[in-house]
């Protein structure tokens, strides 16, 4: 249990921190700082920002220091000079400003690094429906008629099949994005192989 003037400080401790983190990364910011420093992904870059955030161990009271650095709340960062907050600090501090929960804080986690299976559950999207289609219906995944994408002539060929497939799938109501076609034949004249030079 720690007192009121230890959770102040904390609390400052808290608040240079989130300043921090705003001042470099501000379009990441979330209402919670732990979790904001979670989504950073790199922990280079967090340990930057917990070094500017620090504070010169003399500037604090030494009693009030001492216990919460016996309770892992806030960390020495070089040689017993400066201090920051730890994950505990920062966690306990969130906790009582009822910032983030704990339930909050697992629903973060889960759907940052959890949430593996999230493509395999979703509907497919209206153009993987009509890539789909289109493999489908020219017998792509039949080892007779294995797609060659270096022939230069198919590629007419495949305008032609994304063209009908779109067609029975928007008729059909499977897909509702009418502008996709266009979208979709400008891409299979990208992907078009360029021709290899005739060596002089």
């Amino acid at each position: 249990m720690i007192m009121d003037n230890q959770l102040e400080l904390l609390i400052e401790l808290h608040k240079k921190l989130k300043d921090t983190f705003i001042r470099d990364y501000e379009s990441k910011f979330q209402k919670s700082i732990y979790c904001s420093l979670l989504d950073l992904g790199s922990k280079n870059k967090r340990m930057r920002i917990l070094q500017k955030s620090a504070v010169p161990a003399i500037s604090l009271n030494s009693n009030h220091l001492e216990q919460l650095i016996n309770q892992n709340y806030v960390e020495f960062i070089d040689k017993k000079r400066n201090v920051c907050l730890t994950s505990f600090g920062i966690w306990h501090v969130e906790n009582v400003l009822d910032i983030v929960d704990t339930k909050a804080l697992l629903d973060f986690i889960e759907k940052k690094l959890f949430d593996c299976f999230a493509d395999f559950n979703r509907p497919l999207s209206d153009k993987e429906k009509v890539i789909l289609f289109t493999l489908l219906s020219v017998r792509t995944f039949s080892k007779n008629s294995a797609v060659e994408l270096n022939n230069v002539n198919g590629h007419d060929g495949w305008e032609k099949a994304l063209y009908s497939s779109f067609n029975f799938l928007y008729e059909n109501e499977m897909i509702s994005d009418e502008s996709l076609l266009s979208f979709m034949t400008q891409e299979t004249k990208s992907l078009q192989p360029v021709k290899p030079s005739v060596p002089m």
